[in-house]
């Protein structure tokens, strides 16, 4: 892989993730075969994901000039594709159909390069490309982030001067509209998610939106480019000082789209933080991306997140889907001689310690020098169930460099995800964990949570930020008899590096750094279990994970414990060197930790 340091740079990056496709294609060039695996809509409708992926990249070089040399393949392919007399027609699109959400590169297109991107059709393949574009859009979509895959498609008509319906796209922007929830966030529709979906779909689009409607819609753009300016003032925080993003929530094989909101801010000419941080952030992030084994040996994206692992996938991850990696390349739209291209890269600017993020149910915690960034969050949940939304979304705690577990079974705790969770077992071996939040409150620098691992037990937690340190305190009642289990980070499993053990810890000393879980009530025993390999999203080692454990009947108790992790030995051991504490009276918890007093009402 190339080095990234500019405009020339990147688009030879993109021509060698380009490259490995050109045997796969169909004979007509309408679809790309890039593998056996399935998703829910089936082979013939991930070959056209698989085809249009890719053109996120093709499309923004065609906008600055750069005719990419595989760019004719593709044009053959989308002349052939929405050709009715074709064998390889795409034809007709159902309602909620996934074909809907690959349309919307073929709107962005045309609404950024249309001229450029026309002039490869003659009169016949153009209304052909056009009409299936204007009616195959006039579809049923799930009701979330998916309206703009309307808005784009009719942008782009509209640019071009084609028939569009305007019912469909008012109708789309005014639920769009019902989605913001201040702040500068989205929800992804009416739910409690707020991940990725919110900066790669919804400003993303949005921005795209506010840049080609500047003239025409000019109140809408500018509360889209204010409300993306907000976000990123939150969203920085998702970041470390070499690039890596916070690992959280559903669409992770997506990789190196988690920094395509910054390229959309760069694009869209706004600036909440100076170009370059900017620049440095983007090219940061798609620097580390590609140093990661995330290419099969043909040199194609794999499904998964550090490394191919099927195992992690959502049911709507076929070969081609991870190619949406390729929103980030929006870059490439910006002329050589564009400023970005110029300035120098700059370093993430100086942030919060702690940092809460209210709607998104989210506190942010960077060390000096923003090495370690993890969250701790509760409340999110995913309505429609995606492949482990309980270990994409409900941990008490997500790191961008020690990553999280997904289970290989809810049989044994060895093989269930319990890293930066309290899982629980009727003494049967069989484990559950927090799901969904029937109560959340954030408040300062502690998030409050209820849950029911059972209608008849009901848990309390609350999670307190202190820096690299954090605190959980949990409050059951139960009515089972039940072993409890709670584990820190995961770190991956060395046999050569010591672990330390004490009767109120356990500190796991791993290859990528330490991980330590202090029971500050002395009621629980101590534990580490390793885990089976490809079960972490980053490391496809082996891991190990300290915990906490005990066996308790009915009625009612009061956990607490003090969590810390850190990529650089010497640092965690210099934190180690201050332990929070925690008192406990008959109705509240207080926390100490260096001058900060943090009480609780139980």
């Amino acid at each position: 892989m190339v080095t990234i340091e500019n405009k020339s740079d990147l688009v030879r990056l993109t021509e060698e993730f380009l490259q490995p496709m050109m045997s796969k294609f169909s004979e007509g060039k309408a679809y790309l075969n890039f593998g056996v695996t399935e998703a829910h809509y089936g082979k013939k409708v991930a070959g056209f994901e698989a085809f249009s992926r890719p053109l996120w990249a093709v499309f923004f070089s065609l906008v600055s000039g750069e005719e990419l040399k595989e760019l004719d393949c593709f044009i053959e392919g989308i002349k052939n594709g929405t050709n009715p007399k074709h064998n390889e027609y795409w034809g007709e699109v159902k309602d909620y159909s996934q074909k809907l959400v690959e349309m919307t590169v073929y709107g962005v297109g045309l609404i950024m390069a249309g001229d450029k991107l026309l002039s490869r059709f003659n009169e016949e393949e153009k209304a052909n490309f056009l009409n299936w574009l204007s009616v195959e859009i006039q579809r049923e979509v799930p009701d979330n982030n998916w309206h703009f895959f309307r808005v784009l498609v009719s942008i782009g008509l509209k640019k071009v001067g084609w028939k569009f319906d305007k019912k469909i796209l008012e109708e789309s922007l005014e639920r769009i509209e019902e989605f913001y929830i201040g702040d500068g966030w989205y929800s992804d529709g009416l739910t409690n998610q707020r991940d990725y979906y919110i900066s790669f779909a919804m400003h993303f689009y949005g921005l795209i939106y506010a840049k080609a409607m500047k003239k025409e819609d000019p109140e809408r753009t500018k509360i889209f480019k204010r409300r993306a300016y907000i976000f990123a003032k939150d969203f920085i925080y998702w970041f470390d000082k070499e690039g890596k993003a916070l690992p959280f929530g559903r669409s992770l094989t997506y990789r190196f789209a988690q920094c395509a909101f910054w390229s959309a801010v760069v694009y869209a000419d706004l600036k909440p933080y100076s170009l370059g941080v900017m620049k440095g952030i983007i090219l940061r992030h798609l620097r580390w991306w590609i140093k990661q084994p995330i290419l099969s040996d043909e040199g194609l994206l794999t499904i998964g997140y550090g490394y191919g692992n099927i195992s992690m996938a959502e049911e709507y991850n076929a070969p081609g889907s991870p190619y949406w990696a390729f929103k980030s390349f929006l870059i490439l739209a910006l002329k050589e001689d564009d400023e970005f291209w110029t300035v120098k890269e700059e370093p993430l600017p100086r942030l919060d310690e702690i940092h809460t993020i209210k709607p998104a149910y989210m506190i942010l915690n960077h060390d000096e020098g923003s090495k370690h960034v993890f969250c701790l969050t509760s409340g999110q949940y995913a309505n429609f169930e995606p492949n482990h939304t309980q270990e994409k979304y409900t941990k008490f705690a997500y790191s961008n460099h020690f990553g999280f577990n997904i289970s290989k079974d809810n049989y044994s705790i060895e093989k269930f995800a319990f890293d930066s969770t309290l899982a629980l077992s009727e003494r049967d071996n069989y484990y559950r964990a927090r799901r969904r939040c029937d109560r959340i409150k954030i408040e300062g620098n502690t998030i409050f949570s209820e849950w029911h691992p059972w209608e008849d037990v009901r848990v309390q937690t609350w999670l307190i930020a202190l820096g690299q340190w954090h605190v959980r305190i949990h409050k059951i009642n139960t009515k089972r008899k039940l072993d409890i289990i709670e584990g820190g980070f995961p770190v991956v499993a060395v046999e050569s590096r010591d672990s330390y053990v004490d009767k109120e810890y356990f500190i796991c000393n791993g290859e990528n750094g330490i991980s330590a879980i202090v029971d500050l009530l002395n009621n629980r025993d101590v534990l580490c279990k390793y885990t089976p390999p490809n079960a972490n999203i980053i490391y496809p080692s082996k891991m190990k994970i300290p915990g906490l454990y005990a066996n308790i009947d009915v009625g009612g108790y009061i956990f607490g414990s003090a969590v810390l992790a850190h990529p650089d030995e010497d640092t965690f051991q210099e934190l180690w060197k201050n332990m929070p504490s925690l008192s406990i009276s008959k109705d509240s918890v207080e926390v100490v930790y260096n001058d900060l007093v943090t009480s609780i009402k139980l």
